[in-house]
């Protein structure tokens, strides 16, 4: 680290007996992140996501998004579908439907990387009727409500065969 922050790659932070770093300029933090190999890089989300969950739920349960995002890294996506579901529910109650449906995308995104079975179709559907309520907000009667109603129903009809 001390090379580092003398050939100016990195700047150091904080005090002596706990120091930290920051990247000079985020092209050399990007270019730092593609040379990880994609395991490392998965690896290191999920010790960030587990640090955040368990040493910092207050900001975890306030800031949702940002440990949806390290569990989407991590490809954990249980654990990142509940969390962009959480995110939602936040941007929901700030009347912030972009946002809303942006988090709502991610987590059917998440959903379907799951191995198919109940409890996905279940989540799904939850998933949707949170969607469509969004959706109605922003673009009532849209393409793209339709095609989000069009799925829901398939679901709920399904759901009701295997019950």
């Amino acid at each position: 680290l001390d090379q580092l922050a003398d050939a100016m790659i990195l700047i150091p932070r904080g005090s002596r007996s706990e120091p930290s770093y920051n990247f000079r300029h985020a092209l050399i933090q990007d270019a730092a992140y593609e040379l990880m190999l994609p395991s490392d890089a998965r690896a290191l989300h999920r010790k960030i996501a587990q640090a955040m969950a368990s040493s910092f739920p207050e900001i975890a349960a306030q800031n949702p998004d940002l440990l949806a995002q390290q569990y989407t890294l991590a490809e954990m996506p249980a654990e990142a579908r509940d969390a962009w579901r959480d995110a939602a529910a936040i941007a929901t109650r700030r009347a912030a439907t972009e946002e809303t449906i942006h988090h709502l995308n991610m987590a059917l995104s998440e959903n379907a990387m799951i191995a198919a079975g109940q409890e996905q179709k279940q989540n799904e559907i939850e998933l949707r009727k949170l969607y469509n309520m969004a959706l109605q907000i922003r673009a009532f009667g849209s393409e793209e409500q339709r095609t989000n109603m069009e799925r829901l129903h398939s679901l709920l009809e399904e759901s009701e065969v295997d019950l």
